[in-house]
């Protein structure tokens, strides 16, 4: 490693530690916007606050004008008590973060610290996009509408993954994320007393039929080249327990890799949720959101991302996914304006154990911080020469 120094590290684990101990939800993360404008600051990054709200923009000037390369981290946090017993753990109940954006947001100002150091600037203008509201999927769209990707060249966004070691990163070709669509749907019946259940229509019966037929959705239909994943997370329903419930408002997701399927499957939500409805004489109202798409790398920018990593971290440095990635990252909404690439940083130490990510023990080895932080700077210079010598 060359651009991240022992001071930088140093400095990183220090952010994370705070970022970690004070974690804020979508859209409320303005105390982690102070900490980036901060350590911006103080390193005389040229910054814009306030994007989309609570976003941060920073700009470095290349040696020539021309395309931007782009660098995005999420700074969200999750609604999920943490228990981890950590020394730096969260300090605001009931919020945690348990997917690594703390991790992400560090590293990000660490490319910061490395390039304001440097013996001499970019090749093209780096910008860096630190993002709100990641977990609920309308950060990004928000930031492209600030006019964020302005001038952009090339986009890149990485994650923490431990299901990897510290040292690798993973760079594939084609689909490397699903989309995601969130529904909601409400059945209405007719409310009774327990005791009579012949002179109701019981909701909860009809949601739970609703639930067994969607969940079911994809056990047969779906080629295992392109799974998809529908998922019911939340289940409303009743009052006491001597009435019967009159509503049940059910809510879940959709993940697919494959656009024509995604169609299918949120068309086969409606279908099936109208055909269980009248099967018990209730009313259905279903909602499915906009979504987002799934993330689908190029592969001649995938090339440059791979060769990178093997010149920033050594030859044996890059990795394929250990398994299908069924999760869905707004980064995609990038990828519809800018070309670009999404990589995982490697955060698994393999002496411990370590707690997937969305559970209230998930933890990260920290070495992944400065590793992660040398490769978006050396890639944010690769990819810089790459643009200018050809074009794009």
């Amino acid at each position: 490693m060359h651009w991240i120094t022992p001071e930088i590290e140093r400095e990183m684990i220090a952010i994370r530690h705070d970022l970690h101990r004070h974690p804020e939800l979508s859209w409320q993360e303005y105390r982690t916007a102070e900490t980036v404008c901060q350590t911006l600051g103080q390193y005389g990054v040229s910054y814009t606050s306030g994007i989309a709200g609570v976003g941060v923009v920073a700009d470095i000037a290349g040696q020539q004008d021309g395309p931007v390369i782009v660098l995005r981290a999420d700074m969200d946090a999750l609604p999920i008590e943490e228990d981890t017993g950590l020394s730096f753990a969260s300090e605001n109940p009931g919020v945690m973060h348990a997917c690594g954006h703390d991790g992400h947001t560090s590293i990000l100002l660490g490319v910061a610290m490395a390039l304001a150091g440097a013996k001499e600037p970019p090749p093209l203008p780096v910008r860096l996009l630190f993002q709100p509201a990641e977990e609920v999927a309308t950060g990004a769209r928000a930031m492209i509408r600030e006019g964020t990707l302005k001038g952009v060249g090339m986009i890149f966004g990485a994650h923490l993954d431990c299901n990897h070691a510290v040292g690798k990163v993973v760079v594939n070709e084609g689909v490397v994320s699903a989309s995601r669509d969130v529904f909601k749907i409400e059945l209405t019946g007719r409310g009774g007393h327990a005791a009579r259940p012949q002179e109701a229509i019981d909701a909860i019966r009809v949601g739970a039929e609703l639930t067994q037929e969607l969940q079911a959705l994809t056990s047969g239909a779906i080629t295992p080249s392109n799974p998809a994943v529908v998922s019911i997370g939340r289940f409303q329903a009743g009052a006491a327990a001597n009435v019967i419930a009159e509503t049940v408002v059910l809510e879940g997701a959709v993940y697919a890799r494959d656009e024509d399927i995604r169609a299918d499957l949120k068309q086969k939500i409606r279908q099936i949720s109208m055909a269980v409805a009248q099967r018990y004489h209730a009313k259905v109202d279903v909602e499915l959101d906009e979504g987002i798409p799934a993330i689908i790398n190029r592969p001649d920018i995938v090339q440059l991302a791979r060769k990178t990593a093997r010149a920033a971290l050594g030859e044996n440095s890059v990795a394929d996914f250990v398994r299908t990635n069924m999760g869905a990252e707004d980064f995609s909404c990038f990828l519809e304006h800018a070309a670009g690439c999404y990589v995982r940083i490697g955060a698994w130490n393999m002496a411990e154990g370590i707690a997937p990510a969305h559970s209230s023990q998930f933890y990260f080895d920290e070495g992944a911080l400065a590793v992660g932080a040398e490769y978006l700077t050396s890639l944010a210079m690769a990819a810089g020469k790459w643009v200018r010598e050809r074009g794009f």
